[in-house]
């Protein structure tokens, strides 16, 4: 029984959008190049005859700290009403890439892939900040202890991977 050769898969890291290729002979290889790259890079053709087209589209959300109600930002927002203007409303910034991939021989399309970068201040100065975040590679858990004592303080399954995690550090008057 012999078996049938599978064509390499692209495989992309959802914490920077960087690319791999994993091969039936060369096993998990990383690309030179990121989905954001090959985004900016577009329109683009190579020598083996695929075809790359991508796209870039940024937006806002706003959610409402104390009630959890989120609103996409766009240029017609306005708050729904004046508590909305008392409450704390935390702003955070989206960019999709949406790159395709065609083959110019058969006409087809190869690879289609979405890639989400969120804005957010990375966590510099982790002494003072008193809790810990755990997340199961690929099943969607996270976990939040105190980091003194080790106590758990809440566990939620999102059913889906965890790929980071944001701190808010909240906003001075």
């Amino acid at each position: 029984m012999s078996e049938t050769p599978t064509e390499p898969a692209f495989l992309p890291d959802p914490q920077d959008g960087r690319l791999y290729l994993m091969g039936s002979q060369s096993g998990l290889v990383k690309l030179p190049f990121s989905i954001p790259e090959l985004v900016h890079a577009a329109p683009c053709r190579t020598s083996d005859g695929l075809l790359y087209t991508g796209k870039k589209q940024d937006s806002w959300s706003v959610i409402d700290a104390w009630t959890g109600r989120r609103e996409q930002l766009t240029g017609s927002y306005s708050p729904s009403s004046s508590s909305d203007l008392e409450s704390c409303l935390i702003y955070i910034g989206r960019k999709v890439y949406t790159l395709s991939i065609y083959d110019m021989r058969t006409r087809a399309l190869r690879w289609n892939v979405t890639y989400y970068h969120y804005s957010a201040e990375p966590l510099e100065d982790t002494s003072a900040y008193g809790l810990t975040h755990l997340a199961a590679s690929g099943e969607g858990l996270l976990v939040t202890a105190d980091r003194a004592s080790g106590q758990l303080l809440w566990a939620r399954d999102f059913s889906s991977p965890v790929v980071a995690v944001l701190v808010w550090k909240g906003e001075e008057p």
